[in-house]
């Protein structure tokens, strides 16, 4: 083969390289595109729950079970004819509202009532014949007071202050706990290690309910029903998932620092103390961010365990919104329940690139 013919060969190949990338250059913006189509319909899918809650919550009582839903809150605006004249932009209750005047308004016996003010007025309701009552149109309408009666319904501040204690004490416990037992799993070789380690992990398989009533009857003995204790107490034993997520993090800390530290003099609590947890700030970050938000969430554990609505979280008391005798404050119970969510929200964004780091770093090798 000639020099010509190897030039041409030569220039051949370099030719379809340059298509080969060419082609996925073009390619590579509609791939970027339709990524971002389908990652921007999952956010939306996952985040209805949420902006239903605040479209709720803003609603009134009757707006909040309309066919079909509406996400942006719109309420009805009323007219209605009294002593002759016709009044406009009324909000109208057609059963007797808890804030009705006490000025006698002259009715002929057996009208059928209805109840009225101004919309947005905070004045008590007066009577007028409801069959002068017709719908005006509907505007849209934010109920931001739903908020203030909501909290006022419940001792929201009460719940809170418990909520937040409760969960200081489970994170403090579960975080501290866990992080002794891994250091002991990941960094110090004893007889039996792995099959402890490998019999911790099987708990991970045993669910609440199989344990639910002998903890009960556990904690029945012991006198502490009616308090937190149970609640708490449990979580300065450790936890097998926190556990296996800390051990592999552990793991990727260089053998040799640990070495350097016992050179020096230091003991097993010196190093796991000032040399392993220092390291694992963002592994430490994530199983504090994952136990607060289960603490937060939980309702069946301070369901079983309390009596006295004194002590009642923030999950137990919005059942309050749901009455006995059938019924739900739809609009307070979202606003509550937007109020308990977003310490959560606000806790994920501050602690989100320590937390990002940890889930990506566990397991990692150096």
């Amino acid at each position: 083969m000639g020099n010509r013919e190897k030039d041409l060969l030569h220039g051949g190949r370099l030719m379809a390289s340059f298509n080969r990338k060419t082609s996925f250059g073009e390619g590579e913006p509609i791939f970027l595109a339709i990524r971002g189509v389908l990652l921007l319909a999952l956010g939306l899918a996952f985040a209805a729950p949420f902006f239903w809650t605040i479209s709720t919550s803003l609603k009134e009582l009757s707006e909040t079970t309309t066919l079909p839903p509406e996400w942006i809150p719109r309420s009805n605006v009323y007219s209605a004819v009294v002593d002759g004249k016709s009044l406009t932009n009324l909000e109208v209750a057609w059963s007797t509202p808890e804030n009705v005047a006490s000025v006698d308004y002259s009715l002929p016996a057996g009208t059928a009532l209805a109840w009225i003010r101004p919309r947005g007025s905070q004045t008590q309701f007066r009577p007028v014949d409801r069959s002068t009552v017709q719908m005006a149109g509907r505007v849209i309408d934010f109920r931001w007071v739903n908020y203030s009666e909501a909290v006022s319904k419940i001792p929201f501040w009460l719940y809170t202050q418990n909520t937040l204690w409760l969960c200081g004490l489970m994170v403090l416990g579960v975080t501290v706990s866990s992080a002794i037992v891994a250091y002991g799993f990941a960094r110090i070789a004893w007889p039996g290690r792995d099959l402890v380690f490998l019999i911790v992990l099987a708990t991970m398989m045993v669910p609440f309910p199989v344990t639910m009533i002998p903890l009960y009857s556990l904690f029945r003995s012991m006198g502490l029903i009616g308090t937190m204790v149970p609640l708490w107490l449990p979580a300065f034993f450790g936890n097998a998932f926190f556990i296996f997520l800390l051990r592999q993090f552990f793991k990727t800390i260089p053998q040799d620092l640990t070495d350097a530290a016992r050179i020096d003099g230091c003991g097993e609590w010196r190093i796991f103390w000032s040399v392993i947890c220092p390291l694992a700030t963002s592994a430490l970050t994530v199983v504090a961010v994952f136990q607060f938000i289960e603490s937060w969430n939980d309702f069946l554990g301070p369901f079983i365990y309390l009596t006295d609505q004194n002590q009642f979280t923030l999950a137990l008391g919005l059942q309050f919104f749901q009455s006995k005798h059938g019924g739900t404050d739809w609009h307070h119970l979202m606003a509550a329940s937007t109020l308990v969510t977003l310490p959560v929200i606000v806790l994920f964004f501050f602690a989100q690139r320590t937390f990002i780091e940890g889930i990506s770093m566990t397991g990692m090798k150096n």
